[in-house]
């Protein structure tokens, strides 16, 4: 209830992005409240996560605009969206897999020791482009204190493992984890990015039904640890309805549906696109 009069972390409104003569994504708008689970989801092909690579500055929209926090992000590049505050995660798992996990999410951080802000962002971006880069790169090597914003880096890591319950394999390769691990990896990293919205592509992708629920539990934990807003796409539809608390439903592009779960549970067209029959009745969370 608290939620509903405050606005929205995220906007998307009337978003189209169209590769040569094939339009991914039509018209598409929705909004994420601060704190709120928000559910992406669709059959194969749908646009999910293409909406996901323009939230992210991977694509820049054919039409439309993205908001975070009323501020329009959706022609910067996606260096500068983890500078505004959002990460994501991958279908497939991205990690460095010959770094150690403790290098993994200190990676993630590098961009903090040039310790740029957005409102910098919006300056610099009125340069020059090799203005700009030049800029960037003098403020990295001149910028003092580097050592102890280091050591600031390795402390906010082990922090984030504790809590994901990862920091005994601190100083283990990550292609050494077993799969479910290197998933919490990934999600580990986004959150050394200091997110304010954090974007999962099939988090639970490859993993059997007592680890989805173990990481059911891990994203809420993760929401309410870290005041992070999750905005999920997911095939497996058990973990969708135990955890999300709004759902979109893609098809061919556009948006079918929105709303909670038993509305998502019961609507026809999402039922014809989708879920098929054998969900209308299913009580799930």
């Amino acid at each position: 209830m608290e939620n509903k009069a405050k606005k929205p972390i995220l906007t998307i409104d009337q978003m189209t992005m169209r590769f040569g003569g094939l339009e991914a994504v039509s018209d598409f708008s929705a909004h994420i409240q601060p704190g709120e689970i928000l559910g992406l989801i669709g059959p194969n092909g749908a646009g999910k996560t293409t909406i996901f690579n323009v939230i992210t500055g991977v694509y820049q929209p054919t039409r439309g605009h993205i908001y975070l926090n009323d501020q329009a992000i959706d022609h910067y590049e996606p260096h500068f969206i983890t500078h505004f505050g959002i990460a994501r995660t991958f279908q497939n798992i991205r990690l460095f897999q010959t770094m150690t996990v403790m290098e993994n999410l200190q990676a993630a951080m590098h961009h903090e020791l040039s310790n740029i802000k957005p409102d910098k962002i919006m300056q610099k971006r009125k340069q020059t482009k090799k203005g700009a880069s030049d800029w960037w790169f003098w403020k990295a090597i001149f910028k003092l204190g580097y050592f102890k914003k280091e050591s600031e880096q390795r402390e906010k890591a082990a922090y984030i493992l504790e809590k994901l319950g990862m920091l005994k394999h601190k100083d283990e390769l990550a292609l050494s984890l077993p799969y479910g691990e290197q998933r919490k990896l990934e999600i580990a990293r986004a959150l050394a990015t200091t997110p304010q919205l954090l974007l999962l592509d099939e988090p639970a992708a490859g993993m059997n039904p007592s680890e989805s629920v173990a990481l059911m539990n891990l994203v809420r934990n993760i929401r309410d640890t870290f005041n992070v807003t999750v905005f999920l796409i997911e095939h497996d539809m058990k973990f969708v309805m135990g955890l999300c608390e709004r759902i979109i439903v893609l098809d061919y592009g556009k948006a079918i549906a929105m709303g909670d779960r038993a509305h998502i549970r019961s609507n026809p067209k999402v039922i014809e696109a989708y879920l098929g029959e054998e969900w209308k009745d299913v009580i799930v969370g």
